[in-house]
């Protein structure tokens, strides 16, 4: 807006309290360089409850609070000259002071919501590790289901599966060489191998079904565990930590467990 007066053509400017949004430095930059300076041949008009400038200024009009007639807001001129003219009257001195006396509490406040701020306390980091899973944290993860012997399940059941998977495809390959022929031994390697597939088909069964239980079960209980210690956190660790990073944990970090760590 004062970039735009600046420029404007426009011979008589209307600022309406440019000094009262900015600090003290800002406010003197904008009365010397722009109401002293750029617009020094133009007739401005300013509108300000700052005392600090008025002895700089070719002439003053005083004015009261205003006060509301027949649903109007009215403001009547109270006094009006030069600053010589005028800081001696009463009327004037008694406006400065309640004009100061406001500024000097609206400055209080703001010191005293910048010590409540700085009382409030800090919000904490989220603990958060990137790269490869450690290998413990796998082991940890399983115990929490069926204990210790979970992990040594699995690997059964992936070793078993692998095993037959092997042996099945020696079969196979036998049994090819044996097509041709005409005999009973034929006959029983594909009997064999039907039986392994068979075996091979129910391990991978239990083994995909026993993760997905065995997993559920880790899943819900590492829920439950953050779930009663964040219960049981002091009101200082909701204070200093961000809601979106719990919402995380319960949403987006267990279902990570659930869909990655599992499988």
């Amino acid at each position: 807006s004062l970039a735009r007066v600046v420029y404007g053509e426009e011979e008589v400017v209307l600022l309406d309290d440019p000094l009262s949004a900015v600090d003290t430095k800002c406010a003197g930059h904008i009365f010397t360089r722009l109401i002293k300076g750029l617009l020094k041949d133009k007739t401005v008009i300013l509108v300000t409850h700052n005392t600090e400038y008025l002895s700089q200024l070719d002439h003053i009009y005083l004015m009261n609070r205003a006060e509301k007639e027949e649903n109007n807001i009215v403001g009547r001129i109270t006094e009006r000259g030069t600053w010589e003219q005028l800081h001696d009257k009463d009327q004037i001195k008694e406006q400065t002071r309640l004009i100061e006396d406001e500024e000097q509490k609206k400055k209080e406040n703001e010191e005293t919501k910048k010590d409540t701020e700085k009382e409030k306390p800090k919000q904490a980091k989220e603990d958060r590790k990137t790269g490869l899973i450690d290998k413990r944290m796998y082991f940890k993860f399983w115990n929490l289901s069926f204990g210790i012997i979970t992990f040594p399940i699995i690997v059964v059941l992936v070793a078993g599966a692998q095993a037959l998977k092997i042996i099945q495809e020696q079969k196979a390959l036998t049994w090819v060489d044996l097509a041709g022929e005409d005999s009973s031994e034929a006959d029983n390697t594909f009997i064999t191998y039907a039986v392994l597939a068979t075996v091979s088909i129910v391990f991978y069964i239990v083994l995909v079904f026993f993760i997905a239980y065995a997993g559920t079960i880790s899943s819900k209980a590492l829920h439950n565990m953050a779930f009663c210690g964040m219960l049981k956190s002091p009101i200082r660790f909701f204070d200093t930590t961000p809601i979106g990073v719990l919402i995380n944990r319960f949403s987006k970090d267990t279902l990570f467990c659930d869909e990655r760590v599992s499988f």
